[in-house]
Formats: C-alpha cells, structure tokens, sequence
C-alpha cells in the first residue's frame, strides 16, 4: 500500500545567511539532495518529490510503501534529504543550530492521491524547471550578502543589520561598513535629485 505525505519545511534556527536566503536560489543543491535521498538504501520503499520552492519554503511529497517500511511515518523519515544539503552541500553556513537545518511547517498525508503521478523517474514538478530556469546554477555557497539575488525586503534587512552592526568589528570591518552606510546614503542622495 503507498502512502503519500505532503511536506513542507523552513529553516529552523536561520543565521543572518539563512535569513536573507532565497531557497530558490539553492534549486540546484535541493534536486541534488532529492536525487540522492531517491538513490539510498530507503529507495525501494521511500522516494520524494520536490513539488516547489518558495522563497523561504521547500515543498515535497513523500511516497512511502507501507509493505516494505515501518508503520509510522514521521518527518524525521525524509533526515537523509536535510543531512546531503547540510554536509554535501555546505548548508551549516544558514544556520545557528549543529546538525538541525529545518523544522516542519506541514506533514500531512494526502488522502486524495489522483492529483499526484509518480513515475518513479521525475523526482521535480514544473515549477522546478521554471525556478531552474531563472535562478542559473551556482556551485558554491558564496556569501549571500555578495548576492545580487536580494528582494527589497532582504534589501531592508540587510540595511538595517549593517547599520546596526557598523561598530562591531575589527578596525578595518568598521571602516568597511562605514564606507558602505555612506555609499548608500549618497546613491540615495542622488537618485533622489
């Protein structure tokens, strides 16, 4: 008997990395933990689906086969997905917390299953192929604030935490931030003559 969860997750405990993080922007290392959560030693009995990336949520199907698994089903069933983004990929630079990268805002079994295909094959939705095509692959987890993938929200924050943060530091840091403050102040002085 196959079984379908529907699942969805944040970030835990988030850094200041984490915060301004657009997990859309991390497509490319999320299908890779699907792909090797599909290729353990669970996959004749535990496959998921990456059904969407939001800008602070990372949406899944789990497909478990009751026959072959235990009974009881829980979050904890998809750890093997957390831990390939946390180790493989780099993903502790996001967090506060040693080993623990999400919490579970859903988990829900889905009751209506014809909505669903799962061939075993296609491990991403639509969606995913239109968030791989805007956000081009990235290998390396560079230092978000040297993104230029920032909403005007994250934007805000980032200004607000660099202000805040301007006299903490090393000597040359604050120098840094200082030079930063004002250069905004002046692109902001200019644009608005």
């Amino acid at each position: 008997m196959i079984k379908l969860y529907e699942i969805e997750l944040c970030f835990k405990v988030p850094n200041d990395q984490g915060r301004l993080l657009d997990l859309r922007s991390k497509v490319f290392d999320i299908l890779y933990a699907v792909e090797e959560f599909n290729c353990t030693e669970f996959k004749d009995y535990k496959k998921i689906f990456l059904k969407n990336i939001l800008r602070k949520r990372i949406q899944l199907l789990l497909y478990i086969d009751k026959h072959n698994g235990s009974n009881q089903v829980t979050a904890r069933d998809i750890s093997v997905f957390s831990k390939r983004l946390y180790h493989d990929k780099n993903w502790s630079i996001f967090t506060k917390e040693n080993a623990k990268l999400f919490v579970t805002l859903k988990f829900e079994e889905c009751l209506n299953t014809t909505n669903y295909k799962f061939d075993g094959i296609t491990f991403f939705s639509q969606e995913i192929i239109d968030i791989k095509k805007k956000y081009p692959q990235n290998n390396s987890n560079i230092d978000i604030f040297n993104s230029h993938i920032l909403s005007d929200r994250d934007l805000l924050t980032w200004t607000e935490m660099l202000i805040s943060m301007q006299e903490v530091g090393s000597e040359f840091e604050i120098e840094r931030k200082k030079k930063i403050i004002y250069q905004l102040k002046e692109i902001i002085k200019n644009s608005s003559s």
